[in-house]
């Protein structure tokens, strides 16, 4: 498979996802989540704040979430949100939902920092 069909098809489970997300949410019968059509790098809207959902599904072998924070020594699609509020992350199975804000701060204090992904460039 070459690199667009991959994107294609990672894209289409990425949108499934958050639709998933979504989903669940609505289920404990709140109503005011919705997919966001008009900001860019918001996947959702709630009310008057924004979230973005990221999919995880290393971490259902691994135990623990994995936050990209710089790729090609160029920092991350985690610092390229300033409307963002929530962060949500997880599996089909579990997700967390996490104030942005805390999520930096705490990545920053107290991350335990790895790599390896995208040939070595990825870390997080």
């Amino acid at each position: 498979m070459g690199n667009t069909e991959k994107f294609t098809s990672d894209l289409a489970d990425w949108l499934e996802y958050e639709q998933l997300v979504l989903e669940k949410i609505k289920g404990l019968g709140n109503n005011k989540w919705e997919k966001n059509t008009e900001i860019k790098g918001v996947d959702v809207i709630i009310w008057w704040h924004t979230a973005e959902i990221k999919r995880d599904n290393k971490s259902k072998d691994t135990g623990n979430y994995y936050f990209e924070t710089s790729c090609w020594w160029k920092p991350s699609w985690i610092y390229k949100y300033d409307n963002v509020k929530l962060w949500i992350h997880g599996t089909s199975d579990k997700f967390s939902i996490i104030l942005y804000e805390d999520l930096i701060k705490l990545l920053e204090e107290k991350g335990y920092w790895v790599g390896g992904w995208d040939g070595g460039a990825s870390r997080g």
